[in-house]
């Protein structure tokens, strides 16, 4: 199926029969990435003052939190830079009271729990219509269309449901293959090869561990490059100089860095000249000092601190001032690729690392995680490989803790080939 026919008809139809509003977010982005940054700021007062009116209108928790906030004086993010931060215990204990109470067609979704502390919330589909926006400008930076193959190597379940496998089917007709980064042995890595070189992508999207580790698998084989992909897109964890060298190397192309969070968003994306560009119409980034001290002015050079963001598209489960637990700094002067959109010019903190099976095989951290996130009897967990035999899985409970929770893990991990090893779980009571 031609590219075009996807771009233009299906992949619009696809997005709209789900009441996302991507391709009128992406119109709009391609126009607003040029805009004068006093522009853009005043953009985000707009957006800024209705989130906070829906969310004080809408919600328990904002009702309280932000009643002596005036939507109407807000002239800048200073203003608002007085109201508590919005932390992950907030989103455990108090979740239900953030959630609008007039918002229909929610999705519920969980965070990737690789900081031990899973947490549920909620998103509606004009936040993912404009996140997808801005992932597609961001691909079009590096002359890829909305539509063109892709390969993406992602956490998918070794077990498909049925509705997995009509997900399959659907990503086939829209011109994407999904890959499990939940096992990468030498033996599914050569499957992995097959399988690009015969796709013909125009793009790779994914874990940057596992992106790396196929890249690596390529060069020590002594396989030929990749032909054909324009540019390599890594996300969920931070990407190692030594990690960029191979992927470029083995893919023949740039790599572009994606950085947000399924909780505070999509916040940010690497431009051609290297720049990691803010999604400022979507999201307000702070940078707070470690040392507790008043913030510094949104996108203004200095020394790193904590990201905290606003999302002002998250009226549906308000994030404002979330604290991400990352820690990150503003670049200083202006990009050569001439957009206004401020730019980090480092993101640390967040690092997922591959547990290692007796026979060799490599598993990515998250297909643990993703068990454990989805309980609701736990509320955190420490994951330790201690030695190649020997795990320790430590479990604060959310409540009481059943007899039949540690079963119903154990019965996951078999189901998922997680028995790798001798499993050792600690309850803290």
């Amino acid at each position: 199926m031609s590219s075009s026919f996807v771009r233009h008809l299906l992949f619009p139809l696809h997005e709209g029969l789900k009441g996302k509003p991507t391709f009128s977010a992406l119109r709009f982005l391609e126009k607003s990435q040029w805009w004068r940054p006093e522009d853009l700021r005043r953009l985000q007062i707009e957006r800024l003052k209705a989130l906070v009116e829906a969310a004080k209108r809408e919600t328990t928790f904002y009702g309280e939190r932000l009643q002596d906030v005036k939507a109407g004086q807000i002239r800048s993010v200073d203003d608002i830079s007085d109201v508590p931060f919005l932390k992950r215990a907030d989103l455990q204990e108090r979740g239900e009271e953030i959630r609008s109470r007039r918002r229909e067609g929610v999705t519920r979704m969980s965070t990737g729990g690789s900081s031990g502390q899973p947490v549920t919330f909620y998103v509606d589909q004009v936040r993912m219509g404009w996140n997808e926006g801005a992932r597609l400008r961001s691909h079009r930076w590096f002359g890829i269309e909305p539509g063109e193959r892709e390969v993406v190597i992602w956490g998918s379940p070794i077990e498909l449901t049925r509705q997995d496998r009509m997900r399959t089917i659907r990503d086939r007709i829209l011109g994407s293959r999904l890959l499990s980064a939940f096992e990468m042995s030498d033996r599914t890595m050569e499957r992995y090869d097959k399988m690009i070189r015969a796709h013909r992508p125009r793009k790779i999207y994914g874990y940057a561990s596992s992106i790396a580790l196929q890249a690596e698998y390529v060069l020590s084989t002594g396989r030929p490059p990749y032909s054909g992909i324009r540019a390599v897109f890594a996300t969920a964890e931070p990407l190692l100089p030594f990690q960029r060298e191979a992927i470029t190397r083995a893919f023949d192309c740039p790599v572009a860095v994606e950085y947000g969070a399924r909780d505070a968003g999509l916040i940010a994306h690497e431009c051609p000249q290297g720049r990691l560009h803010v999604n400022a119409e979507n999201v307000i980034v702070q940078i707070v000092p470690l040392d507790g001290s008043a913030p510094p002015v949104a996108g203004q050079a200095g020394e790193s601190g904590e990201i905290v963001v606003t999302d002002l598209n998250s009226a549906a489960f308000p994030f404002i001032r979330y604290r991400t637990g990352d820690v990150g700094r503003w670049a200083e002067g202006p990009c050569p690729c001439g957009r206004a959109l401020p730019a980090l010019a480092s993101v640390e903190g967040r690092t997922t690392d591959f547990l290692v099976a007796r026979d060799g095989r490599r598993l990515h951290a998250l297909s643990v995680i993703y068990i454990l996130r989805e309980m609701e009897a736990v509320g955190r967990f420490r994951v330790t490989q201690e030695e190649v035999d020997r795990f320790v899985v430590e479990i604060v409970p959310r409540g009481e803790w059943g007899e039949g929770d540690e079963g119903r893990i154990r019965s996951r991990w078999a189901q998922d080939r997680l028995e790798i090893g001798n499993w050792k779980l600690e309850i803290s009571k």
